[in-house]
């Protein structure tokens, strides 16, 4: 980063710690919205960092990972998605461990895991319902990966969430 932008996120940084009171909505509700944009931020500039130093494989990876983003209710074979888009799963592999620090099928996860807490946070729609809506094919499966992901079950995650624990 060049200084002004330097300069830039890290004043964003201060005032996301100085508006974050522990225990107060108020709050964490400003921080996470500040920390929202400030990540927004910083996606833009290494974006366009990325698209200047990476190879079309990377252009591949883009795609092949908002495919995964936009189609997260969808079965997708890595290998097939791969070859799709004309690299190597192998190497596909490579480029999401280190764009986002795990693998395509564990960030493809992942999406599911962040779009079901959303749905039992902001819906109220039946657990069975929001498993379809991710992809599981029975709740019961939806139910486990969800616990094992988030430490809880998905009825008592929407309770917690919901009572501000």
């Amino acid at each position: 980063y060049c200084d002004q932008q330097a300069e830039e996120l890290g004043r964003m940084f201060r005032e996301i710690h100085q508006d974050w009171l522990p225990g107060l909505t108020a709050g964490t509700a400003v921080s996470r919205a500040k920390s929202q944009i400030l990540l927004h931020k910083l996606h833009q500039t290494v974006q366009a960092d990325w698209n200047l130093m990476e190879s079309g494989a990377f252009a591949a990876f883009e795609q092949i990972k908002t495919r995964l983003e936009n189609a997260y209710m969808d079965h997708h074979r890595i290998e097939k998605l791969a070859e799709e888009y004309g690299i190597s799963a192998s190497y596909l592999r490579k480029l999401f461990l280190k764009h986002t620090g795990m693998g395509p099928k564990e960030y493809h996860m992942h999406i599911q895991n962040q779009q079901a807490c959303r749905y039992l946070i902001f819906t109220d729609y039946p657990v069975r319902e929001i498993a379809h809506f991710c992809g599981f094919y029975e709740e019961y499966h939806f139910s486990k990966i969800f616990k094992q992901l988030n430490g809880v079950s998905p009825t008592l995650y929407r309770s917690r969430q919901r009572n501000g624990e």
